[in-house]
């Protein structure tokens, strides 16, 4: 009798740590729409941010976009919330074109980039827009943001791509800029931000003291910045040479935005690394198994209990109907066999993938 009952209770426990790993693995399907707990589609293409022990996504409102280049121009920044990264809840539209007046008769906002200061306690929201960068703050990451102050001076042509926070709380604002395309290579350039992240440090406004960064010319969609064990990474929509379409900038007067869309070629996720803010990037290194059927967005650090890990986040463009996009997210996971000095990043390939919030853990599945 005494055998069956500890048999009894070791099936128990067994159950009851199953239940638990299953409740606490969710899964996403790739390639498809997802919707929040209202059966809304979800529109959230730009940026993820954790607070506490739940996640924020942001991004713009396509609900008025019938299809590419048929939209009424900003509307708003929407904001979602989870526990677990897979069931999301509409919390609010953080930013609406009734915000500030500058918003009235604006063609475009561009990657809204939210990040947590935590000196200040502040969520400080970057984005790029046709008259040049904004800066938004809320003591809330659900809003309401408000407008900070004027625009925000960078170089000329510049289109805000992310905003990286490192270990000791500095904050680098990355922008993709142009100056003269028919004389001058793009870059990549990454500014240092003042202590509450809401302009860029005076000492680093001289374009000369810059820090910029150029890939052989090319063009470079959304991107982001990551710190994995002691190695910086940018992680990089990339677009091709500039080279060939230079001359039809010049004529039609597009911004580089208008090409995305249209014009350039997406070639893909890549990839480079460099030892420090302040140093020389590698060259452009290639992912082996990304596709590009679907356009890199940005990384979510997944932050939990065994540590964290990262998501690839691509979209899904619906040409059609903009606000009918799709996501897929794949682990980007880590090979520290090729090197001594660092870890090689790759992307998974999946259909679906489990996630383990509390644990901190994605895999394929």
């Amino acid at each position: 009798m005494m055998k069956l009952k500890k048999i009894a209770t070791f099936l128990i426990a067994t159950c009851t740590l199953l239940m638990s790993v299953a409740a606490e693995e969710k899964s996403v399907t790739n390639g498809v729409a997802w919707t929040d707990a209202n059966g809304n589609v979800i529109q959230a293409h730009d940026t993820v941010v954790k607070y506490g022990s739940k996640y924020y996504w942001y991004g713009l409102d396509y609900s008025q976009e019938a299809a590419v280049g048929d939209g009424t121009g900003f509307m708003a920044v929407k904001c979602y919330e989870s526990e677990d990264l897979v069931n999301w809840t509409w919390k609010s539209d953080v930013l609406t074109k009734q915000t500030d007046d500058r918003f009235y008769g604006m063609g475009n906002v561009f990657f809204p980039q939210v990040v947590y200061n935590k000196s200040t306690k502040m969520f400080v929201m970057w984005m790029g827009t046709s008259n040049g960068p904004l800066v938004a703050v809320s003591d809330k990451p659900y809003g309401n943001f408000h407008i900070h102050d004027t625009y925000v001076t960078t170089s000329s042509g510049s289109i805000i791509n992310s905003v990286f926070v490192d270990d000791d709380g500095a904050a680098y604002l990355s922008a993709y800029v142009w100056e003269d395309l028919a004389v001058d290579a793009p870059k990549l350039y990454v500014y240092r931000l003042t202590d509450d992240y809401l302009e860029i440090r005076k000492e680093w406004n001289s374009w000369g003291d810059i820090y910029s960064i150029s890939f052989d010319n090319r063009a470079i969609g959304r991107s982001k910045i990551i710190k994995h064990k002691g190695v910086y990474y940018l992680i990089f929509a990339d677009y091709g040479s500039l080279i060939s379409v230079a001359s039809k900038l010049e004529y039609t007067g597009l911004t580089w935005y208008d090409f995305v869309g249209g014009s350039y070629t997406y070639q893909g996720v890549k990839w480079a690394y460099a030892n420090s803010l302040y140093d020389e990037w590698s060259g452009v290194n290639s992912f082996e198994n990304t596709s590009t059927s679907y356009e890199f967005s940005t990384l979510i650090a997944v932050q939990g209990e065994e540590g964290t890990s990262y998501i690839a986040s691509f979209n899904g463009w619906n040409s059609s109907d903009m606000s009918n996009s799709t996501y897929t997210w794949q682990p980007l996971q880590w090979d520290d066999s090729k090197f001594s000095n660092m870890d090689v990043p790759y992307i998974g390939d999946y259909s679906s993938i489990v996630i383990d919030a509390k644990k901190g853990t994605v895999k394929g599945n």
